[in-house]
């Protein structure tokens, strides 16, 4: 499996379509992350069809322009909906089934009013699979709970004394450490997608690629921690992954 995304827009790249066709030769199931908004086109969504895409995501944070745009700074929710509507349009002209189209809506206290709605759309826009998850925050200062669903069905976390705590849903440990990693832009390997950012370097992949650093000495340390439950890192002790994803359809 190949993830092409990270941190950021995956259809900024100008070269995103050539990447993918390029996995898809080689026989490499191909996954992305999008907001959506730069497939606009008949022909972006077509040439994402025929890329050989296997699964797009599409984040969803509104089931209506207000919702969605006070979330989405810059966003239109409009031209949302009228992109997905192009994808969907352009797999039945081809026949095809891929990509499998993802909506995932992430649960917040200004959207979660908007279930009944947002199951409307994914029926309307033709997506394949309509997925809702409670949102996880690395960062618990007050002003977070503004973002914390008040039905606690909703969140991963409730309010104890005017402080934000997660609810125990530790459910098993890491797998990313042995089933895969981040390799950035640069080349720069991360142990995992959960915010690491530039604090936690792996290797360098553009010295001999990841199979040059699998197994070294960085690697080897971050997995005992993790079978330890040492979890030296803040990232890891809170992690949504050992945590368990919260998702409700």
């Amino acid at each position: 499996f190949l993830f092409l995304y990270y941190i950021g827009e995956p259809f900024m790249h100008p070269k995103i379509y050539e990447m993918i066709k390029y996995a898809h030769k080689k026989k490499i199931s191909t996954y992305t992350s999008t907001n959506g908004l730069l497939i606009d086109t008949p022909e972006k969504a077509g040439n994402l069809v025929e890329s050989g895409l296997d699964t797009l995501l599409i984040s969803f944070t509104g089931a209506d322009k207000e919702n969605y745009e006070r979330y989405q700074p810059g966003g239109k929710f409009d031209k949302l909906i009228r992109n997905i509507k192009m994808i969907t349009q352009e797999k039945k002209k081809r026949k095809s089934r891929t990509p499998v189209l993802k909506l995932r809506f992430m649960m917040m206290k200004h959207n979660e009013t908007d279930i009944t709605r947002i199951k409307s759309i994914a029926s309307e826009t033709g997506v394949d699979i309509l997925n809702i998850r409670a949102i996880w925050v690395q960062d618990k200062k007050d002003s977070i709970k503004e973002f914390i669903p008040e039905n606690e069905k909703y969140s991963r976390y409730h309010v104890k004394n005017d402080k934000l705590q997660k609810k125990s849903r530790n459910k098993g440990q890491c797998q990313w450490l042995w089933l895969g990693g981040i390799v950035g832009v640069d080349g720069k390997a991360l142990p995992c997608c959960v915010g690491f950012n530039e604090v936690v370097q792996m290797g360098d992949t553009t010295e001999g690629g990841l199979k040059a650093i699998w197994n070294n000495d960085c690697y080897k340390q971050m997995r005992q921690e993790i079978l330890d439950k040492t979890y030296r890192l803040p990232h890891c002790a809170d992690c949504s992954g050992k945590m368990g994803y919260q998702d409700f359809t």
